[in-house]
């Protein structure tokens, strides 16, 4: 049997990076705005209260003006050849409800995000602060990619990585193991209160005793990490 057309899809999107699934939303945010112009003078909202200024669609609208004039019949168009729109790889021809839809959810958005931070940790307590550094950045976009998939969290996203998310960073990058070690236990309790904010307080995360990612070498050539002597790898 071969597998369904719309699971293969997900599999290839699953795998593509933050920042290349952040482009395709940034293309669909560019068909958004080509047509915002045509669909504005039609549509009126009736619950001004339920939108809010955040670019959220409403769901509220009822069309004015003359059904068969013109302009409404070259915004029918124009929204028929949006939908279909296909967008060409060498692995597949998808629509962009397809790419938008086989876009990664949230629950694997958060489980890669738990495995990054949690090597952010093992990286740096092995004294590997470049390794360190790369989880974090890893962490970071994949936040910001969150924030465009899923914008009902972009305010507690954008306000993790602006505030102890950029405070832990610098405390990566000038090596700095007493700093790092409060601000990486502030940014796992303003996660967990994240979690309780937006409905998911049975989520509490706790730093990994092991590291995720079996396979890497959490010690520097040149540093030896604060807990970890170079070659032991004793646990927490």
């Amino acid at each position: 049997m071969r597998p369904a057309a719309h699971l293969s899809h997900q599999a290839l999107l699953l795998h593509l990076a933050p920042e290349l699934a952040q482009s395709l939303l940034e293309l669909l945010r560019i068909f958004d705005d080509y047509l915002q112009a045509l669909i504005t003078p039609f549509l009126v909202c009736v619950n001004p209260q339920a939108c809010g200024n955040d670019r959220k669609p409403c769901l509220e609208l009822r069309r004015q003006g003359y059904p068969n004039s013109p302009e409404s019949g070259r915004l029918t168009r124009r929204m028929r050849e949006l939908e279909t729109l296909t967008v060409r790889t060498k692995h597949a021809e998808l629509t962009v409800q397809e790419v938008a839809s086989a876009l990664p959810g949230t629950g694997e958005v958060m489980a890669s995000v738990s495995h990054c931070f949690g090597m952010v940790w093992h990286a740096a307590r092995g004294g590997n602060w470049d390794l360190a550094a790369y989880y974090l950045r890893r962490t970071r976009s994949l936040l910001r990619g969150l924030a465009v998939t899923r914008p009902r969290y972009a305010g507690q996203a954008q306000a993790f990585d602006a505030g102890v998310s950029e405070e832990l960073y610098q405390a990566v990058v000038g090596r700095r193991w007493p700093d790092f070690e409060m601000l990486y236990q502030r940014a796992v309790d303003e996660a967990n209160l994240y979690h309780v904010e937006t409905g998911h307080s049975y989520i509490r995360w706790l730093r990994p005793q092991e590291p995720p990612e079996k396979g890497l070498d959490l010690t520097s050539d040149t540093e030896v990490g604060p807990y970890l002597p170079r070659g032991e790898r004793d646990p927490i």
